[in-house]
């Protein structure tokens, strides 16, 4: 690539551009960090500016270390375009979300169906995940606690940040209802989205980033009763 140099490393070099990056406690000097990564013999500079280690060959890697943003996107436009980027451009954007949100429970599990719709996975939460909705009623959502889940579960190849997990055959949740006929408290609810034929699943989707989960879509609407469809 242009502009791109492959330095052999030297005390100095991995004080000023590594150690930086490291993690805290991963190694306080290039000996040290050699005998975790005796591979790491280089560094690849673009310009003035380092942005990752490399073996003799140039091959690129990043065993500890974070990575600068501005400076790897600086390298994947020269990669793409051709030329190297003559500016860095801010945008700003306005983003509306929910300072305030109703609980319609804690989040128990959601049954997604998989191999187009011939069979169904569980996913169950931990305690604190809750399942919330908007004030007009017309979204839900997932928030707090661990949401975490490994997309490679549901057969999602790639590294895309953001994935489609599959469409929510079913919700359970717990919550307390004592309007309703027969005054039922405390208890676990089930929901089950579509129509009869088989139509209006919301889909849950995946924040790799930032671990999130949401739900998109879907024909469902939340009354006093519940989630009806």
């Amino acid at each position: 690539m242009a502009g791109q140099r492959v330095v052999k490393l030297t005390p100095a070099f991995f004080k000023k551009h590594i150690l930086p990056r490291l993690r805290p406690g991963y190694a306080a000097t290039l000996a040290e960090y050699r005998r975790k990564h005796p591979e790491a013999t280089h560094g690849l500079m673009f310009g003035d500016q380092f942005y990752g280690l490399s073996n003799a060959k140039g091959e690129k890697f990043n065993p500890g270390a974070r990575c600068n943003p501005e400076e790897g996107a600086a390298v994947a436009f020269e990669s793409f375009h051709g030329t190297p980027a003559t500016r860095v451009e801010v945008i700003e954007t306005d983003l509306h979300y929910h300072g305030y949100k109703a609980e319609a429970g804690k989040l128990i599990s959601f049954e997604i169906l998989q191999a187009g719709g011939k069979s169904v996975v569980p996913i169950e939460f931990e305690p604190g995940v809750l399942l919330t909705f908007d004030e007009r009623r017309t979204q839900l959502f997932i928030d707090g606690g661990n949401q975490e889940l490994d997309p490679v579960e549901f057969g999602i190849k790639g590294d895309h940040e953001q994935v489609v997990i599959g469409p929510i055959y079913a919700v359970t949740y717990f919550t307390e209802k004592y309007h309703l006929k027969g005054g039922k408290g405390p208890g676990t609810y089930r929901h089950q989205f579509g129509t009869k034929r088989g139509e209006g699943y919301p889909t849950l989707c995946y924040d790799r980033r930032n671990r999130l989960l949401s739900i998109w879509g879907g024909v469902y609407t939340i009354d006093d009763v519940g989630i009806i469809h």
